[in-house]
């Protein structure tokens, strides 16, 4: 019994807690293009939903996190801004880490990586926009819309 009340009491600190530490290695996936982004952002959803609904709504209404979460939970997929940026960000990083340390077998190491990441991430189809019907039907210039 006394478990289960110790395990209340730090359950929401530790979800909020872990819910941060995904958030951060989302963002890491940001920067380094071979880290994923949205699998972290959905776990940290997840925690928030279950320890803080404050949490979540305001992660789902960032500028740029936001946006990942809800074209997942939209089933819109990855928008051509995204990929072109995605792209544009790697291989900047790739190009700025062989000018810096101009290593030759670096150079074929992150073509190497860079190149079929890019093709994925080309290749990736977005899905279509869902058309979906108002549950409640909305009133606009006297008239009933969403049936």
């Amino acid at each position: 019994m006394m478990i289960l009340t110790m395990w209340g009491r730090i359950k929401k600190p530790l979800f909020i807690g872990f819910g941060f530490f995904f958030i951060g290695l989302g963002v890491v996936g940001i920067v380094i293009p071979i880290v994923p982004t949205t699998p972290f952002l959905i776990i940290a959803s997840l925690l928030f939903s279950k320890s803080s609904p404050r949490l979540k709504h305001r992660l789902h209404q960032l500028k740029f996190l936001g946006d990942y979460l809800r074209h997942y939970e939209n089933g819109t997929g990855v928008p051509k801004s995204t990929k072109i940026q995605s792209i544009v960000l790697m291989w900047s990083s790739f190009g700025i880490v062989m000018l810096i340390l101009k290593l030759v077998w670096l150079c074929f190491v992150l073509g190497g990586v860079g190149i079929p990441v890019s093709a994925y991430i080309i290749m990736i189809k977005p899905k279509k926009t869902r058309k979906t019907k108002a549950i409640i039907p909305a009133i606009t210039d006297n008239k009933v819309v969403g049936f």
